[in-house]
């Protein structure tokens, strides 16, 4: 997956169709300037990090992200920006999104539903991309049927368990399963290593370095 960077918790960049796409640009380490599309899950500081999207944005960038993350960044920036609610599918800059709900079953205080925060599919000619954005195992994921699922291995504010990742992945379909959102807040290497070991031959797990 050398088309994918991983910067820490849920902060990707993915190079697909010709297209940069982030999703959650946090911790980047230098200035990028690239991104065509931003794709925001939440609006936790983690998640959307405005300090970061200045080092990816550029003059067309095109914003997705649900209403209340869009309140906060069009005080910020001037760009297109789309919003986005569990469910809808739109397609930006000929790349096809779908927006999946992401939230607490348990830990309702962390990401309630009522929310209608969102993780997404994003579907390319490399595959189904399916980042989960932070939620426990939810009936949503079922039958997803994507090619890579990108997961949160924490049990404190997202998955109770890790075994409850390794449902999620098996419940999206996915072909190959990549941890995020682990080492700094919840979820530690030896997590990665119980979902590796839980996960067996249900799906190829592929750990991303994370750039520092």
């Amino acid at each position: 997956m050398k088309n994918v960077t991983w910067y820490g918790q849920g902060s990707l960049r993915i190079i697909s169709d010709d297209r940069c796409i982030y999703i959650d640009p946090l911790w980047i380490v230098e200035e990028m300037h690239d991104a065509d599309i931003i794709l925001i899950t939440h609006s936790h500081f983690d998640h959307l990090s405005e300090d970061d999207i200045k080092k990816v944005i550029k003059e067309d960038t095109v914003f997705v992200a649900p209403q209340d993350c869009l309140n906060q960044l069009k005080a910020e920036f001037d760009h297109e920006m789309i919003a986005i609610l569990p469910g809808e599918e739109i397609d930006v800059e000929e790349v096809h999104i779908k927006a999946v709900a992401a939230y607490n079953i348990i830990k309702t205080q962390n990401h309630p539903k009522e929310n209608s925060w969102v993780g997404y599919v994003i579907d390319t000619d490399d595959g189904k991309y399916y980042y989960t954005g932070d939620t426990e195992l939810i009936p949503e994921m079922e039958g997803l049927d994507v090619d890579v699922i990108f997961v949160p291995l924490g049990q404190v504010y997202t998955m109770n368990t890790v075994q409850q990742a390794v449902d999620a992945v098996k419940a999206s379909g996915a072909k190959r399963a990549v941890p995020v959102h682990f080492g700094k807040y919840e979820g530690t290497e030896k997590d990665v290593q119980t979902f590796q070991m839980l996960l067996g031959d249900a799906a190829e797990m592929v750990l991303l370095p994370r750039v520092q």
